[in-house]
C-alpha cells in the first residue's frame, strides 16, 4: 500500500484506490528505526522508505503510523502457522485508530511522495464489521505439489466484510484484495495529502 500496492498476483494497484485492513499496532519512531514492522517482518531502510513515501517525523514520532493486517498466509497446512500480511498507514491527525479497528484507507504513491491515509474506521472490531479473512483461490500446480509434499500446500486469505460487494467494492480479475475506486473516479488524497481531512470513527 505505502510502497506503490500491489495485488496477490503483482498487478499494482492504482494510487487513490480505497482498500480494506485491520489496525495492527502503532508503529513507534524505535520499531521504524530498527525496520520492525511486526514480529516476522523486517523492512530494510524502513526510516527512508517512509520518509521517500510522504510520512513525516510528526507523524512518526506523534504516533500515528500504524501497521495494518491486510491478510494472512501460510508455507503449508500441516504445521497450521499463519502469519499476517502487513503494511503500513498513517492516520489524519484528530481521527482515533486502535489495534483491531476494521478501516478503509487511501492508497498511496510513493513515486509521488504521497503516503497512504486512514479514511475512516469503518468498525471497532472484526466481528461489529461482520468482517473476516477469505481464503484466496489456490493455483491447481500449488495445490498439487503441496499433496505431493504431504504437508499441504501453501496459502493466503485476504480481508472482506459482508455486504461490501453491494456498495461498488470489487476483485479484480482473479484477485483476492477487494477494493473500491472513489466516488467520480477522483483521487482524494493525491493533490491534497498533506493536510487530508480527519473523518470520525463510526
Amino acid at each position: 500500500m505505502s510502497a506503490g500496492k500491489c495485488a496477490a498476483q503483482g498487478t499494482p494497484i492504482p494510487p487513490g484506490t480505497i482498500l480494506l485492513a485491520e489496525i495492527s499496532h502503532v508503529l513507534t519512531r524505535a520499531d521504524i528505526e530498527s525496520g520492525r514492522l511486526g514480529r516476522h517482518a523486517k523492512v530494510d531502510n524502513f526510516y527512508e522508505k517512509l520518509k521517500r513515501g510522504g510520512y513525516t517525523d510528526e507523524q512518526i514520532n506523534g504516533g500515528r503510523i500504524f501497521a495494518t493486517r491486510e491478510g494472512i498466509f501460510w508455507n503449508n497446512t500441516a504445521s497450521g502457522n499463519k502469519y499476517p500480511i502487513l503494511n503500513w498507514v498513517v492516520a489524519p491527525e484528530g481521527l482515533v485508530v486502535e489495534p483491531g479497528n476494521i478501516i478503509e484507507l487511501r492508497n498511496g504513491d510513493v513515486s509521488a511522495g504521497v503516503p497512504s491515509w486512514i479514511i475512516r474506521v469503518r468498525a471497532k472490531t472484526a466481528s461489529e464489521g461482520r468482517c473476516g479473512y477469505q481464503v484466496a483461490p489456490l493455483n491447481p500446480v500449488v495445490g498439487l505439489l503441496g499433496m505431493l509434499t504431504l504437508v499441504g500446500p501453501r496459502g493466503s486469505a485476504y480481508l472482506y466484510c459482508e455486504g461490501i460487494e453491494r456498495d461498488s467494492w470489487t476483485k479484480k480479475e482473479n484477485g483476492v484484495i477487494w477494493q473500491k475506486q472513489p466516488a467520480g473516479g477522483e483521487t482524494p488524497g493525491i493533490q491534497d495529502h498533506v493536510t487530508p481531512p480527519a473523518i470520525p470513527a463510526q
